[in-house]
């Protein structure tokens, strides 16, 4: 059977969706599917194909990008030239791409059943940009998930909010939830080959002379340094704890890249954080894997999520995690993490400053994640994810 994925971006550019969606069709792969993706790249003119791991790639040109999403016009003639497969797999709700697959499904009848796969639900909290998302959904993403076969959200929240937004029934449609996942045996044993010693070396450069760096809270912010990630709140919070309250023996690592770099670069120096924040940048697998064991939590205060990657890596291994209740994340781990409310950096900080004060209240959340793995290898494995996915295939066609 001949799957096609189409996906705004895909490996080597790996953040939590393009994770999942390159092991996903790794897995595919491996039990006999035939497998594509179609997706944007830095090819500087046309398309250009590579196979990775028995998947074919055809990466097409970005003409400009609009919030993050590639526009690539290129992509239209590829989706008709792979019309000879079964399904055809658009991922993520929001981007180009899948409006280009519901144009050429109504105006070209395309054959291939399609599969619509859901990466989070936009909400920002910025009116402008909220009020152009909602519009997008009543109107545009409703008449897609009418014209789709099978739907996958990441969560139960997530079905019941796109149906409060857009008014769509989905009665007759198949709809399945199904969360991220990860490659956990790939993972685990990469992991069992590192250790946090690694995680000195990535550091030393900034803090060779700093004999104290064990003393501090290490907290590890890892993902897009984007606003929905809340990096300026995490910032803030940090300003606000050493320079405010007087909190000095904390160190904040920030793993990623993305539009708000330069402006986090920025506020670090400008508010005089160069000891107390660290960013990094892109790191290899085993550097990061290596900041995960080093750290003492990891926190990821976003103002919207899917199912992030990020603490399906860090509850394998057992790393504490702290969180903002996005209710997909408290759907799958509230039992496993920290919640910290992100109303404002104060009260944050104000959490946070409970950990440096009464070093138990670490104590208390490494004891939650410790209880996590064995969960998260049963709930969150891509060879489950895969299988439970080709079964849809099936059934659709």
């Amino acid at each position: 059977m001949k799957i096609v994925h189409i996906t705004p971006y895909f490996k080597e550019y790996l953040a939590g969706q393009e994770k999942f969606v390159y092991n996903l069709c790794r897995e595919l792969a491996s039990i006999g599917f035939d497998v594509w993706v179609l997706t944007s790249g830095l090819c500087t003119k046309g398309v250009m194909f590579e196979t990775i791991d028995n998947i074919k790639v055809l990466r097409h040109q970005r003409v400009f990008t609009i919030m993050r999403t590639p526009i690539t016009p290129s992509i239209i003639r590829s989706i008709l030239s792979n019309s000879d497969a079964q399904i055809m797999h658009a991922h993520n709700f929001y981007h180009s791409q899948t409006w280009f697959v519901y144009m050429l499904k109504t105006l070209a009848n395309l054959k291939p059943k399609l599969v619509l796969h859901e990466h989070g639900i936009l909400s920002l909290g910025y009116s402008l940009y909220d009020i152009a998302v909602r519009t997008y959904e009543y109107t545009v993403l409703k008449k897609i998930l009418e014209s789709f076969d099978a739907i996958i959200f990441l969560s139960k929240h997530s079905l019941e909010t796109l149906e409060r937004r857009t008014k769509f029934k989905y009665e007759d449609k198949s709809i399945h939830i199904i969360p991220n996942a990860i490659n956990i045996d790939y993972f685990l044993n990469k992991a069992r080959n590192v250790d946090e010693t690694l995680a000195y070396k990535v550091l030393c450069k900034k803090f060779r002379h700093n004999t104290n760096i064990d003393r501090k809270l290490k907290l590890l912010f890892v993902g897009p340094v984007i606003k929905r990630k809340g990096i300026d709140l995490l910032l803030k919070t940090v300003d606000i704890l050493v320079n405010k309250l007087g909190y000095r023996n904390l160190l904040l690592i920030i793993v990623g890249s993305g539009d708000q770099i330069t402006n986090a670069i920025r506020f670090t120096y400008s508010h005089g954080l160069k000891d107390y924040v660290y960013i990094v940048g892109s790191v290899t697998e085993e550097q990061l894997i290596s900041l995960y064991k080093f750290c003492d939590a990891v926190i990821l205060p976003s103002r919207a999520e899917g199912v992030p990657t990020t603490i399906i890596e860090a509850l394998s291994l057992g790393k504490p995690v702290i969180a903002s209740p996005i209710p997909s994340i408290l759907e799958y781990f509230r039992s496993y993490i920290e919640i910290i409310h992100i109303d404002n950096p104060y009260s944050m900080a104000l959490k946070l400053r409970k950990f440096m004060e009464y070093p138990y209240k670490i104590k208390e959340i490494r004891e939650k994640a410790l209880k996590a793995p064995t969960y998260v290898r049963r709930k969150f494995n891509i060879k489950y994810v895969a299988r439970t996915i080709a079964r849809i295939y099936e059934n659709i066609t």
